[in-house]
């Protein structure tokens, strides 16, 4: 099953690469966006559609319902889950309990429609944010997963930085009509090295930073505080040097345990004199 996904993510990779290319070759001697036809780089390809298939009736319209229909499949997908789980965690309490099973889903529906109105709201505040939360959380909960699975009880810290995303050269030569382009002043400095990193190095950059610090932060804790985990507790496909149990504190643990209870009689001698000690 990984496989068939593996392949349909490569396919949609694939056309999403050969759709930029085509995008890039219409627009790079007159940027839509440099002529100020656009005002984001996300209508881009809106425009493309338009342009070049405006004159077959049909295409646009499918076009754009294509797009509102991934992206509700996606949406209705998670809040379903989103309200399922909230549900879920009223498990065992009287509010629960009392409830029928046409009242229960009536909840659900009103759940998952709560989200929606929360999600539909957080639309005026996403543009603004740009790919800094998906490519930030997106690394971020793959090192907490991979710390979690290497050291027991980590403590997990990461930081990010701003993106400044350096877009393919193009010219507005090319474009029809009288266009007037302001020089911008260059700047006496470049910006500091955390501000240039490309939004596609967020996931690597916050999951090698999450699993670097919570090792680091484990094996600390464990020093200063002398703590050893139960083996029951260790993962048997991986263990690091402090999740290993003291053996030599183990085996003088046993030895002074055997010598407490060490009895200074043999068992024959009961037998012999029928004396006990």
């Amino acid at each position: 099953m990984l496989w068939i996904n593996l392949v349909g993510w490569t396919v949609i990779v694939m056309l999403t690469v050969y759709a930029g290319l085509l995008i890039f070759a219409q627009y790079y001697d007159c940027d839509p966006l440099r002529n100020n036809m656009i005002a984001k780089p996300d209508q881009l390809f809106p425009l493309y559609v338009i342009q070049v298939l405006g004159d077959y009736k049909g295409f646009p319209g499918l076009f754009i319902a294509g797009i509102f229909s991934a992206g509700l499949s996606t949406v209705s997908t998670g809040l379903n889950s989103l309200a399922a789980i909230w549900f879920s965690e009223l498990d065992g309490t009287k509010f629960k309990t009392s409830l029928s099973e046409k009242n229960a889903g009536l909840l659900v529906k009103f759940l998952s429609f709560s989200f929606g109105i929360l999600s539909f709201a957080l639309v005026f505040v996403v543009p603004y944010m740009g790919g800094l939360v998906s490519g930030a959380t997106a690394g971020l909960l793959a090192g907490v997963f991979l710390v979690g699975w290497l050291e027991v009880g980590a403590n997990i810290a990461a930081s990010q930085g701003l993106q400044v995303l350096n877009p393919l050269p193009t010219s507005i030569e090319g474009c029809s009509g009288n266009t007037t382009s302001i020089l911008p002043t260059p700047r006496s400095q470049e910006a500091f090295v955390l501000y240039r990193i490309s939004f596609l190095w967020y996931s690597l950059l916050s999951t090698l930073v999450t699993v670097i610090v919570g090792i680091l932060v484990s094996f600390i804790a464990n020093w200063w505080m002398d703590l050893k985990p139960n083996k029951s507790s260790v993962p048997s496909l991986i263990t690091l040097p402090s999740m290993e149990p003291d053996k030599k504190k183990g085996a003088r643990d046993l030895e002074g345990s055997r010598a407490v209870h060490t009895s200074p009689c043999e068992p024959s001698s009961f037998k012999d004199t029928g004396v006990g000690c």
